[in-house]
Parts: C-alpha cells; structure tokens; sequence
C-alpha cells in the first residue's frame, strides 16, 4: 500500500515539475520575443527596386511565375502605410490589416515564436508486437523502432533544427518569415502554397525573393510553389503527395508545417492536409512481399496459370457484373443477388465466398489478391471443396500458388509495381504488350475485381456489400468467415476497434470506417475518375463512393437473362495468355543475383561512417532511393521493386532519428548506430535473394487474426 502511494506520489512530482519546466521555457521566450520587439528595425529598400529585381529572378528561376504576375491586377489586398506602424497589407474585404503592426515585424516574430515552438508531423512509431517475426522486415524494423524509441525517453528535439528535411508552409502572405527562416536554417525541400494570388503578388515588393531563390539553388533544394487557390482540398493533397513522390517518400516521416496566416481557404486546406498526410506512408510493401511477388508468380507460370490479356473484350460492354464483397449491407442485400444471378456474372471478392457459400449462391468467378497462404486458409474454411472448384479464379500474379488448384479454371493478372512483374516484362520475346497490368488493384479485393473487370472489357458494374464501412458494429456479412457461431453466439474475429474515421454514408449521413477502408474507398475514386467509361451502381449500405449511382437493390431495374456459359468461356479463349518454356527460363535468367548482391553491399557499405552533418546523413538516405529509382528503365528494374518499400521504411525511421535531438552530433551518432541495424538488414536481404530467390509463403498466420 505505502509503495503505491510512494509511486502515485512521484508521479505527480514528475507531472509538475515537467508543468514547471515547459511554463519556465514560455515565459523565457515570451521575454525573449519582448526583446526582438523592442529593438526591431524594420529594413529600408526601395520597393519599386524590389519588385524589379524579384521579377528578373523569377524570369531566370521560374518564368511561368514571371509572366502570370507580369501585368497582375490586384482584386482584395493592397499596400497601405500606417504612420505608427509602417507598412502593412490591408484587406479590402474586411477592412482590417493583415498584420497587428507592420509586415516584417510582425512576419520576423511569429518566425522567432515557430523556432523555438515548431510544429511538425511525423510516424507515430510505436514497437511492434506482431507475432510474424518470420518476415525480415518486420523483425528488423521492430528492433530499428526499439532502438528509436529507446532514444526519446533521454531527450527529444525541442526546436526547430539547423538543417530542415521537409518543410510545408502555408501562407506566402508578405513572405518576410521565409525569408528570415531561410536566414538561419537550411530547408532541403521547401513547399509553399499561397491561395491568394494578390498576396504573393504584394510579396514581389516586400521579400526578397532573389536571395531566397539563390540561396535554394546554391543548397540544391527542392522549391515547390503553389500559387492560387487549389480545386479542392482533395486536390492539394494529391499534389502534395506528389511532390513528396519526387523527393522521397520518407521526408512525409518527419515534416515541418507552419500556418502563416487565419483564413477560411487556408485553414481548411492545412486541415485536410494534415487529417490524411498519413497516406504518403501507406502503400510501402516490403522486402519480403516483394520476393514473394517473384516467387508466386515463378510458380503459377510452372503450374501452367493463363496470364490476362489486354482488352477489352466488345462482347462484354453491355453485361451486367456484380461485385460481392462482404461488408454487413450483403445480408440486407443477398435476396437480390440470389433473384439476379443468372441476369448478371458475379464475382465474390476474398472472404465474401463464405457468405455466398451459406447463401448457397454460386459466383462465376471469385477475386484473390492476397500473397500470404492465409488467402487458402480462408478459403478452405468454406469446408466446401466441391462447390469451390465449381468457380473460376481471378487472381493477381502475386497470390500464393496453391490457391489456383482450389479452383475450376483460373486466371492470372499482372499487378504493377512488383518484382515479380517487372521480371517478366524484361522478357520481350514474351509479348509483354499484349498483357493487361493492373493499377489502383489494392488494398482490398475489391480495388482488385474492379481493376479486373475493367481490364476484360465489363462498363456495367455493380456493387454489393463494398460497404468500406459499417453503420453500427457489425463490420462483416453475418454469414462471414469472421464469425463463429459456436455454442448459439457469434464470436467476433476481426477487430474493429482500431476504426477511428467517419465519413459520409451512400445511403445514411454517416458510416464509420477505418484508415485501410477510407484508403480503399479513395483508390476506387480515383481509379473511377480515369476511368469514365464505368457505369458503377452501388448498393451498398456503406461508404459513399464518388463516381458511382448510389441504387438500393430492391429499386434496381430488370435485368435480362444472360448466357453465361458463353460469356465465361469466350474470357478464357480470348482473353488469357498460356505460358511457355521461354517465359520461364528467361524469368529464371533475368534474376541477375550477383549484381543484387553488389548493390546491397553498396548500401552498407554508406552506413559505415558517421556523416559529417545532418545535411550529409539525409544526402546519403536519397542517394540510396535515387540509385534504386535508376534502375526503373533498366533490364534490373525489379531491384526497385524488392528494396524500395523496406528501405522507404527504415529511412524514414532514421529521418525521425535525426531530428530527434537538440545536439547534431548527438543526432549524427545515434542515425550511425540504427545504420548498424539497417546493415544488418539489407545483408539478410543479400542472402536471401542469392540463396532462395523463389521464396513462396508456406507459413499459415491464420491463428495470429483468428483466435
């Protein structure tokens, strides 16, 4: 009892002293700031001067910028001087100043506050308790956030560092508080986005924006200007996440954000922003995944699995397809489906094949795009071998091989961006140009069908129980595999507690959902979007879909009764591929494993130093992606492919390293040791693809989600 109270005691010690420690270190800025105020000067330069000279930089930088602002009209916002204050930008609209004095006071002390207050978003990495510590990937990245992690608890950065990896800043307004930023830190890749046209115009006057272009182009930055109020937000992050593409995805792990000014346009932007910035981490994959890739696709080539072709195929525009997955609306639905399924091919989707099973509703074909031997786990858990090899197999190049032979007949898609696929089409003799490759197929099997059915030649596209969501609890079809009806109560399988999003409902306000479905649901917006030749009707009880007609099932109109004999058989005679002798022996020669082993050991070999400065360390973590990208258009491309995401991952870990300590050198030395960590890594990798290059996945998990 005492050594209970002894410890809430010393807690509460600690909760205030820390309380007294951060009040301590406010009130010693707010005097410093009170100080910078009283002895600010504000510069004396010619204005006119100015903006001649920012122009003739921008005509040598960036000429577009040039001619847009050349014989630029102001609409809102106009100069005005105030005899206390100076200088000042007044907004027309409101009849108010932008600044609470002039600009360049005003702009310098709201830099000085960001310094020692930075704002930032980052992984929220946190040590991993998976229990699949068979993938390298996950045992080296679980001990690479350990070691991290570790580091926090001595100290953590406090200010904003000398060199800036990343830097979003929203809000150009005068522009003085970039350029006294860039006066004292090196920000390797700057992003600004200014949705008012007139205030970056206004900007031309008062910045000196040819210093700050000369200083960028001396330190070989990368300068990213958004200019004028973007389409939507949803566009804004896009091309943010662009601009993150071409400089390395792993400066999106550790990235500075500072709001320069209070706005309506600019305050929702930075929210939109900020609530889905996550995206530019997802999507990684890792090592062992990719090597998969290439070990799946060697051995559905030697089981003799037809590859898709492109299409599309005429014949299949104006047939309906039904695409069944296993969101909770299925069971509201499943009486339609049962009613329509010979008006319409049906195509469950990954564990969806349960509930038809139980719904005794045959699908023509069934959707895979699982790599892992879960996928014949679950479906195997039908208990049914007879009905399932009574249904065709779509299922991308990456699947796991003893899934197909569970099947009737089956096809093979190529997926891009895998190891496995970029093997292949090295292969020219091959015809690779006549195979269809499909994008936007992830993260669930859902993007995968639809990527599919899009690819053979099918407009006319339905959805049931694509919820991407659920109203209330339930998450699954109540006929799902994710329930077990033992002893009379339903056993929940999946855990659904990690659903923290709400987003707007097809056919209520909202539906909940979580970061992998938000995720799924966006994929298919986006792929709709490139897509317009799509009819899409969803009826599903979820998660509205931009680009689809949201039809409740019963108010479907009458379909007529297909052939659907015809229609599966004409797919499998003129649109598969069979696979030869040469497309494996090519596949086995194109590995080129002793050159994998060099680039490895380049890798390395850059970690055995500790880097001279945090501007060196991150040189050497681009470098290393900038090399792997290299090999895009080469006969080696899939080196890409099979150390991308794990190296995107653990730079992004020794990102978060370097900026977590007030001492560079304390940062350089720590980013050496996780470099150890790294070495380890990549030389694992090494062995693997010289020793077994054809790894398949013989591992069953099911246990570690169901249990």
């Amino acid at each position: 009892m005492k050594d209970s109270l002894d410890k809430n005691i010393q807690a509460q010690i600690e909760r205030l002293e820390g309380v007294q420690k951060v009040l301590q270190k406010r009130v010693k800025l707010e005097r410093e700031l009170q100080s910078l105020s009283d002895n600010f000067m504000s510069p004396d330069f010619d204005l006119e001067a100015r903006f001649q000279s920012n122009m003739n930089s921008f005509l040598s930088f960036y000429p577009d910028i040039y001619h847009s602002f050349l014989n630029y009209k102001l609409e809102r916002y106009e100069l005005r001087f105030d005899e206390e204050f100076g200088v000042n930008i007044f907004d027309t609209q409101t009849n108010k100043y932008m600044y609470a004095e002039n600009v360049f006071k005003s702009s310098y002390l709201q830099y000085k506050r960001f310094k020692s207050e930075p704002q930032y978003i980052k992984n929220n990495f946190a040590e991993r308790e998976e229990k699949i510590d068979r993938f390298l990937h996950t045992r080296y990245l679980k001990k690479l956030t350990k070691f991290y992690l570790e580091g926090l608890e001595e100290e953590e950065l406090d200010k904003l560092p000398n060199t800036i990896s990343s830097m979003l800043i929203f809000g150009i307004g005068a522009g003085s508080h970039i350029e006294a930023m860039l006066e004292e830190h090196r920000v390797k890749n700057l992003y600004l986005y200014e949705p008012h046209l007139d205030l970056f115009y206004l900007s031309l006057f008062l910045t000196d924006w040819t210093k700050i272009l000369e200083q960028l182009n001396a330190d070989e930055a990368q300068l990213h200007l958004s200019l004028g109020e973007a389409e939507s937000d949803k566009e804004l992050v896009k091309e943010i996440a662009d601009v993150f593409i071409k400089i390395g995805r792993f400066h999106a792990a550790h990235s500075y954000i500072y709001v320069h000014y209070t706005d309506k346009i600019l305050t929702e932007a930075v929210a939109e922003v900020t609530k889905r910035f996550h995206e530019n981490m997802l999507g990684f994959g890792f090592y062992d995944d990719a090597l998969m890739s290439v070990g799946h696709f060697y051995y559905n080539m030697k089981n003799s699995v037809p590859l898709l072709k492109s299409g599309p195929l005429e014949s299949l525009k104006q047939v309906p397809v039904f695409l069944v997955a296993n969101g909770p609306s299925l069971d509201n639905d499943i009486e339609v489906v049962r009613a329509m399924q010979n008006h319409a091919i049906i195509i469950s989707c990954g564990s969806a094949i349960g509930a038809l099973h139980k719904y005794q509703i045959t699908p023509d074909f069934h959707c895979e795009m699982e790599r892992c031997l879960i996928t014949k786990t679950v479906i195997d858990a039908v208990d049914d071998p007879e009905y399932v090899k009574s249904i065709n197999l779509l299922a991308l190049n990456t699947v796991q091989p003893e899934v197909f032979p569970l099947f009737k007949r089956s096809i093979q898609a190529m997926k891009t961006g895998e190891a496995g696929t970029a093997l292949y089409i090295q292969n020219k003799e091959s015809n690779p140009s006549s195979l269809a490759y499909l994008n936007y197929c992830n993260p669930t099997v859902s993007n995968c069908a639809l990527a599919f059915v899009e690819k053979m030649g099918f407009e006319n596209v339905y959805l049931f129980g694509v919820d991407m969501g659920y109203v209330g609890s339930q998450h699954h079809s109540k006929k799902s595999i994710y329930y077990s009806t033992d002893s009379g109560s339903d056993r929940k399988l999946y855990d659904a507690s990690g659903s923290e999003l709400q987003v707007a409902g097809n056919f209520v306000d909202t539906v909940n959902t979580d970061l992998i479905y938000n995720y799924s649901r966006m994929v298919i917006e986006e792929f709709l979007r490139l897509q317009p030749h799509l009819n899409v009707v969803n009826c599903s009880n979820g998660a509205n879909i931009k680009g689809t007609q949201g039809i409740h099932s019963r108010d479907l109109p009458e379909l007529k009764e297909l052939d659907k004999n015809t229609i599966v058989e004409s797919i499998f005679s003129k649109l598969t591929k069979p696979i030869s002798d040469t497309d494996l022996k090519t596949f086995e020669n194109n590995l080129q494993q002793e050159m994998f082993a060099d680039l490895c050991d380049l890798i390395v070999e850059k970690f055995d130093e500790i880097p001279d400065s945090k501007d060196a360390a991150i040189a050497v973590l681009e470098e290393q992606l900038q090399r792997l990208e290299g090999f895009n258009a080469s006969n080696v491309s899939h080196f890409n492919d099979l150390l991308r995401g794990s190296l995107l991952h653990t730079h992004s870990v020794l990102l978060n390293i370097l900026n977590s300590y007030n001492s560079e050198q304390e940062s350089l030395q720590r980013f050496t040791e996780a470099g150890k960590i790294v070495q380890e890594y990549v030389l694992e990798m090494k062995k693997e693809y010289l020793e077994s290059p054809f790894k398949i996945d013989l591992v069953d998990d099911s246990h570690i989600w169901i249990e």
